[in-house]
């Protein structure tokens, strides 16, 4: 009867433990992820980013351009400017035939990793669009 009650106890016990070790795995992997989209007259600007903690993340911007002839714009300037003024530079960005460039980014995220109110400034051929994302 007490070796009995003895094993309840244990069973009990490392229930209780694993239980808690995966809550406290659930809260130590904090990520956030989010996608922003805009468009202006010539460009179309999605950003796609996601953060596994304070020191791992990784964005995704696609830039499409909008007019009719790809192969005049040439080497695009893409500076990217987020709400906490966080700018990145994409310089001889190259489109490809259907006007479309990818640019990845591993990146740090800062102590706010929600994007917000993010500006993507284009430079081209001595032309240059903001699009606001949102």
């Amino acid at each position: 009867m007490m070796e009995l009650q003895w094993g309840k106890k244990y069973r009990v016990s490392a229930f209780l433990l694993c239980l808690m070790g995966v809550l406290l795995s659930a809260c130590a992997n904090k990520s956030v992820s989010g996608q922003l989209s805009g468009k202006s007259k010539h460009w179309e600007v999605a950003l796609a980013y996601q953060y596994q903690d304070e020191s791992d993340g990784s964005e995704k911007v696609t830039v499409k351009y909008l007019g009719k002839d790809v192969l005049v714009v040439g080497n695009v300037l893409v500076k990217i400017k987020d709400s906490s003024n966080n700018t990145t530079n994409h310089q001889n960005v190259m489109l490809d035939e259907k006007g479309t460039a990818i640019i990845e980014s591993v990146v740090q995220p800062n102590a706010n990793p929600e994007k917000k109110n993010v500006q993507v400034e284009l430079q081209w051929n001595g032309f240059k669009e903001v699009v606001s994302l949102k």
